[in-house]
């Protein structure tokens, strides 16, 4: 009895001090949600920079197609800042399809433009308001090359992928901005037919490394191509391949990089789908991890849309079997030595279809009747554990007074021959 009586008090000391303690975690939580016009395709692609983010709607504004930007205040709430449309823009345009951001600079494709040939419009940022800059397009552009069906972008320095040209074989563009002013550098061409050569296209943070996928190579195994600018000339360095590649994995339909490392999905893989990590520079570039799903399930699309930013990756598993979805995209973290993940529950049918991340922020766009959803993600802020009240404080003087009498208990009880107290 003596002993439960201590035990009791003990805990009853130890609670008081530390009732108001609370464990801290990284957990990724929603700081915001947008639903798209209806049959606009809202979120059929996004970007984020900071707390910038930019989703595309190619079939909103009447058919001409829209980007929204939105802005995150200090309190991690998301509020929409600006639409923005071409003013040149017409039906079939399909402005939206593609969009990218960084710093003050934010880029809209618009694929379906001049009979898919395609075009990109830039636009600046000043103060709250984005104004149109520029629109360009490949100085060999032709119908249906689809450029401006994948954009990347870093600074002043863009990758444009046309996977339509040449018979789908694909293509790929540099561009460089000087004072509002858009000119192509370095143009690179698929090396085989129906490669969609360009069909994803990824930049570093330091704009000096682009990463570009080629999903339909070897019978859809497929590939991706990193390169590396000298001054304004881009070269290319490496080909990107899975160690277990198999035909139908379309490795590279969707990729992300970062400063030396690179992502790459393959959704058909294995069935279920899955995500390449590699690092490297110059022309030495190896695998590092095979990214999967906890719950990968047939079918999934898992690595159908990826992104990387630092040590985070988010990837897209739009078709996966879920009580909300179908959908689902996960967060995985890098600790160094191995990867974590997180999965986001669906936000709207066929979440996932589209991601982005910037930092620890996420961005993911599902189709969701083709009206469109859009959520932003961060990790939850971690609440300071609760200090232990002074001990001039109540709960204080009550925790001592309570230890003091289990020492008396323990004190008063029959010991054992030399056993310590």
């Amino acid at each position: 009895m003596r002993k439960k009586l201590v035990i009791g008090l003990l805990a009853v000391a130890l609670s008081a001090f530390g009732a108001d303690a609370t464990a801290g975690g990284s957990t990724v939580a929603q700081q915001g949600s947008f639903t798209g016009a209806s049959d606009s395709f809202f979120g059929y692609s996004v970007a984020v920079d900071g707390n910038t983010a930019v989703v595309g709607a190619w079939n909103d504004a009447g058919g001409n197609g829209a980007a929204y930007v939105f802005t995150r205040n200090g309190s991690g709430a998301w509020s929409q800042q600006q639409e923005l449309t071409a003013p040149d823009g017409a039906s079939g345009d399909q402005f939206g399809y593609a969009v990218a951001v960084s710093g003050n600079i934010a880029l809209v494709g618009a694929a379906g433009k001049a009979s898919g040939q395609g075009y990109v419009y830039a636009f600046s940022q000043s103060g709250t308001t984005w104004t149109k800059q520029a629109e360009f397009t490949s100085s060999d552009g032709s119908a249906s090359d689809c450029f401006g069906c994948a954009i990347a972008l870093s600074g002043g320095t863009a990758f444009v992928g046309a996977p339509g040209k040449l018979g789908n074989t694909g293509g790929a563009y540099a561009f460089g901005e000087s004072g509002g002013a858009w000119s192509q550098g370095t143009e690179f061409v698929g090396q085989s037919s129906s490669a969609y050569f360009g069909f994803s296209v990824a930049l570093a943070p330091n704009a000096t490394t682009a990463v570009v996928g080629a999903f339909g190579t070897s019978s859809s195994t497929g590939s991706a191509y990193v390169f590396d600018a000298s001054g304004s000339t881009w070269s290319q360095q490496a080909v990107l391949t899975a160690s277990d590649g198999a035909t139908g994995d379309n490795f590279g339909y969707s990729v992300g990089a970062g400063n030396g490392t690179a992502l790459v999905g393959a959704y058909g893989n294995g069935g279920q789908g899955a995500a390449y990590y590699f690092t490297g520079s110059g022309t030495s570039w190896s695998q590092q991890a095979k990214l999967v799903a906890s719950d990968a399930s047939a079918n999934a699309y898992f690595g159908y849309a990826v992104a990387l930013s630092g040590s985070t990756a988010v990837v897209g598993a739009y078709e996966k079997s879920t009580s909300g979805g179908p959908g689902e995209a996960y967060v995985f973290t890098n600790s160094g030595s191995a990867w974590s993940q997180q999965s986001l529950p669906p936000q709207g049918a066929y979440f996932g279809y589209a991601v982005a991340a910037s930092g620890t922020t996420a961005v993911v766009g599902a189709l969701a009747g083709y009206s469109g959803e859009v959520a932003m993600y961060a990790p939850a802020a971690t609440p300071p554990a609760a200090a232990a009240p002074a001990l001039g404080g109540k709960v204080a003087l009550l925790a001592m007074a309570l230890l003091a009498a289990a020492c008396a208990t323990l004190r008063a009880g029959p010991r054992r021959e030399g056993a310590a107290l």
